[in-house]
Parts: C-alpha cells; sequence; structure tokens
C-alpha cells in the first residue's frame, strides 16, 4: 500500500475524492500519496495566492504527478451560455448544470499547480528534489467512463492522454504511468 500522507483525510462529500483516495492507495509500498495539499504560490506576483493540490503521487523513477479531481459530468462551451443569469463566454468549462469551473477549468488548474508546486519546492529546503524529479500533471474525472471520453472535445489544453477516468481507479499505476 502506497503512503498516504494524511492516512485518513477528511472528505467533501460532493467531491469524491475519497474515491480516488482509495484507488491510489493500490499503488505500491515506495509511492507517496499526499491529498489536498496546500502552498502558497511563490509565482503570484505582488500577492499571497494559496493554491489547493487535489492529490500530489510520487512515484519512483517515474516522477511526481499532479491530480486535478472532478466529479460529475464536465463538459465545454463553444457558444455563449448563460448560468443564473450571468454570461458565459465560449469556450469555457463548465459542470452539466452549467456553472463554470473555477481555474479556466481543470486541465488549467492542474497544469498551474503543477508548476506552482515545482516553484514552491524550488525555493525550499528540497530544492534538490525539485530540479532532480520529472513533474507530470492529469484531471480525473473518476464519474466518466472511457467511452463516454471519446465524445470530450480535441482541445489543445486538454490531451485524452492526460485524462483519467472511472476505469482507472482499478489499475492506478499503470493508469499514471501513462
Amino acid at each position: 500500500m502506497a503512503i498516504m500522507i494524511p492516512a485518513h483525510p477528511e472528505f467533501v462529500e460532493k467531491s469524491y475524492e475519497d474515491l480516488i483516495f482509495d484507488a491510489l492507495k493500490k499503488l505500491p509500498d515506495d509511492c507517496f500519496v499526499l491529498h489536498s495539499l496546500s502552498i502558497l504560490d511563490p509565482e503570484a506576483e505582488g500577492v499571497k495566492k494559496e493554491t489547493e493540490i487535489d492529490f500530489i503521487v510520487i512515484i519512483p523513477n517515474i516522477g511526481c504527478v499532479v491530480i486535478e479531481a472532478k466529479s460529475g459530468r464536465v463538459d465545454f462551451t463553444t457558444t455563449p451560455t448563460y448560468f443564473e443569469g450571468e454570461r458565459i463566454e465560449p469556450y469555457t468549462w463548465v459542470y452539466v448544470s452549467g456553472r463554470p469551473m473555477k481555474g479556466n477549468g481543470p486541465f488549467r488548474q492542474s497544469r498551474d499547480n503543477m508548476y506552482a508546486l515545482m516553484a514552491y519546492l524550488k525555493n525550499s529546503p528540497y530544492s534538490t528534489l525539485a530540479l532532480k524529479q520529472k513533474f507530470y500533471s492529469c484531471v480525473w474525472l473518476h464519474q466518466i467512463n472511457k467511452k463516454a471520453l471519446q465524445n470530450f472535445p480535441t482541445r489543445t489544453e486538454c490531451p485524452k492522454e492526460q485524462i483519467l477516468t472511472k476505469e482507472d481507479l482499478d489499475t492506478p499505476l499503470e493508469s499514471l504511468k501513462k
């Protein structure tokens, strides 16, 4: 079982992150999984910007994977829409309800969190770790299956290789390696 930090976190019920947490427990004993890590983004100019990373997985000889977890169905607008009377610009990631996602969507959020973590480590006593480690980002849409993923838009900001689905809960190591 992977080393889980914290070992027994409290989860927000609607996030269903416990499903991913339980799947990541299946990783080998030499893997580390950090859940819900908050760091100050050292790259944020002029303000202290805290960012919360859903999961960080350290796999020896592979690298560090930053995972943004999303529950429910997500969609991508290509035309202007409205949510609760507010205009939603085209090319926006939204939940099935139509509510826009924070952070310019999960893919940008995952990538931004990865870079924030890298910068944070470079400015810490663990700077050598940041230089030696390979970093990756992905989005885990754990309530969507691979068949539904085929209908996702082909967009440069969301390569399908960086999307994990419901089926990946069964084989987390193989899925993260891809």
